[in-house]
């Protein structure tokens, strides 16, 4: 139901700067982690229960290197809204992790059982859990970034962008989310997506739509982005990428663009080039959020 996805595509290759070699390097880290190069083997702890809900457990996995040692910076990884799909942020959560990172994959209630925003509610306990344990996790609450694959991008950009989250999270990383419910949704499996999500119409609810679309809730107290997407998107139009970008840069947020010219909805193996760009785009910002790619 309703999963988008997109990688970043690489630029040329060129000579003898500091910001080049630094993206060479990066390069170089992303295909050893693709490849299974980078040899760090990985502590997961499984469905770790967050939350409990109506008497439901709600559960998130936590990845992270093996020999690493200290606090390490935090990514909350968020799919979408209709089932447990965390298996479909596994590799990527796998790979960050033999970065240097924890990476959560945490499950929310599934729509349309429970509605929006119930959702936005479960995505917010799951990162208040991890700050309150963070001792035991061995993770650095100070340095927590999100990571909002496919509808997840929607709560990821939300829990940004949200006053009550001000100042939680070090950055924010959107792949082919959708960031502005109130447009027209690019086809009938994406209408009835949304609605099965919010359990109203937009005709008949706009404001709805509105309160649960980060564009609107952008401020300048908001953590820097990074917005990747694909313009071959047959379920998301990029234009709703850059326009959430031009919106975060209007309130002079740190926002980084990644418009990918030969990509579309489904996720690219981390093996193929594809894969090997998203995570260069994604160290890259790890290591500064702020810097211009």
């Amino acid at each position: 139901m309703w999963h988008f996805f997109a990688a970043c595509v690489g630029g040329k290759t060129v000579s003898c700067s500091m910001m080049q070699l630094r993206w060479v390097i990066l390069s170089v880290i992303a295909v050893c982690l693709c490849t299974g190069a980078w040899g760090q083997n990985l502590v997961i702890r499984r469905n770790l229960v967050y939350r409990t809900v109506d008497g439901q457990s709600l559960t998130l996995d936590v990845s992270r290197p093996e020999a690493a040692g200290g606090p390490l910076p935090v990514i909350i990884a968020l799919h979408g809204w209709s089932a447990d799909d965390r298996d479909l942020l596994r590799p990527v959560a796998e790979a960050l992790a033999g970065a240097g990172y924890a990476v959560a994959a945490v499950s929310c209630r599934p729509a349309p059982r429970w509605i929006f925003p119930a959702q936005l509610e479960d995505a917010r306990a799951a990162a208040d859990w991890i700050h309150d344990n963070a001792e035991t996790l061995q993770v650095d609450p100070h340095r927590c970034f999100l990571l909002g694959y496919s509808a997840g991008g929607q709560l990821a950009g939300l829990l940004g962008t949200r006053e009550e989250t001000t100042g939680q999270f070090a950055g924010v990383m959107l792949l082919a989310a959708p960031t502005d419910l109130t447009a027209p949704p690019a086809g009938l499996q994406v209408k009835i997506a949304l609605e099965m999500y919010l359990g109203v119409e937009r005709e008949d609810h706009p404001e709805r739509y509105a309160a649960a679309s980060p564009i609107t809730q952008v401020s300048a107290n908001d953590p820097p982005f990074l917005v990747i997407a694909g313009e071959k998107d047959d379920y998301l139009p990029p234009s709703q990428a850059s326009r959430m970008v031009q919106a975060l840069q209007a309130k002079q947020v740190p926002a980084h663009l990644l418009l990918l010219p030969k990509t579309g909805h489904e996720p690219p193996s981390l093996t193929a080039p594809e894969g090997v760009a998203m995570l260069r785009a994604m160290l890259a910002f790890l290591t500064d959020p702020r810097a211009k790619p």
